[in-house]
């Protein structure tokens, strides 16, 4: 089996189990019964991680800058995964992982680092993943376990991305969260503490997401977030677990072969994840805060985001 279908009243969630158990379409049914998609829908054929509509990351978030970090008075190495040289998004998303059990609104999954002979991680781990669907909601939760035999440190979180627009073209999506402060980034990577500005403002304060190209992390997120889709008539709640302290916002741009700007994509990121940016090495200099969790053999991270779906 591959792919798992949940439906429950007007919502429908796919996850593809040979993907990272990964969500490749979360569909809300609008007009003429036909699906919507609130998060970006995968196509069927695409084998890539990043193409999900949420892919999942563990057992760290983002990036770890030069592929490397220092943990336990050791320098532990990694495979760089993107062209600039770090490590990106953990090492589960692009993976089969094993169906545990499943019913008609629920299943349950489990990746074990030990089943890969290639795991991109010094340290042996293992993940469970469980979806469950209801006609206002699908519940996530997401959980790294340490299977070694010494201390290990750890970060989760989910990557979704959420349409710009449902089914309305005059929607202007609106979120509002709170986020204590932006951190400031040289090539993705943080230089110094999160500190408010215009934009933590703009978030708490709610309203149109911004047109301009954003890559950001935040800190201090309250653990609750709303998207809405004003002109459809839809909003979206999210409600994480307070291990979920920090939230990325991603919105690109799409240009054409020459460079030139033609807009925002019609999809953003927005990811609630546990860890900033390079969390191993910023807690390796000492700096508080980043979000990771140091485990001790058999201890467990566990984290939950869930969606809650209202519309008129």
């Amino acid at each position: 089996m591959q792919r798992i279908v949940l439906e429950s009243g007007r919502l429908r969630v796919e996850i593809n189990q040979r993907l990272g158990a990964s969500i490749s379409d979360l569909s809300i049914k609008g007009p003429n019964r036909y699906a919507f998609p609130i998060m970006r829908r995968a196509a069927a054929s695409d084998s890539e991680p990043g193409a999900a509509a949420c892919f999942l990351m563990a057992p760290w978030t983002n990036r770890v800058a030069g592929a490397s970090f220092e943990f336990a008075g050791a320098r532990r190495t990694l495979r760089p995964t993107t062209g600039d040289g770090t490590a990106m998004h953990g090492d589960v998303r692009g993976r089969p992982w094993e169906l545990l059990d499943r019913s008609p609104i629920s299943a349950r999954l489990r990746f074990r680092s030990r089943s890969f002979a290639d795991v991109n991680y010094p340290f042996p781990f293992e993940c469970e993943a469980r979806y469950e669907i209801h006609p206002d909601r699908l519940l996530s939760t997401l959980s790294v376990t340490n299977a070694g035999e010494s201390p290990m440190p750890a970060g989760c979180g989910p990557h979704p991305y959420f349409m710009r627009r449902l089914w309305d073209d005059a929607d202007a999506v609106e979120i509002r969260m709170n986020v204590k402060g932006r951190y400031p980034l040289a090539n993705r990577i943080p230089t110094g503490p999160a500190r408010d500005d215009e934009l933590c403002a703009h978030f708490r304060a709610g309203g149109p997401l911004p047109a301009t190209p954003l890559d950001d992390v935040f800190s201090g997120f309250g653990g609750s977030a709303e998207i809405r889709w004003p002109s459809s008539g839809v909003q979206l709640r999210l409600e994480c677990s307070r291990e979920l302290g920090h939230v990325v916002v991603f919105t690109p741009n799409s240009s054409e072969p020459a460079g030139r700007k033609v807009g925002p994509l019609p999809w953003f990121a927005l990811e609630p994840v546990t860890q900033v940016n390079d969390a191993l090495n910023l807690m390796a200099r000492g700096v508080p805060d980043t979000g990771t969790v140091v485990l001790q053999p058999g201890a467990t991270l566990s984290a939950m985001c869930n969606y809650l779906v209202e519309s008129r």
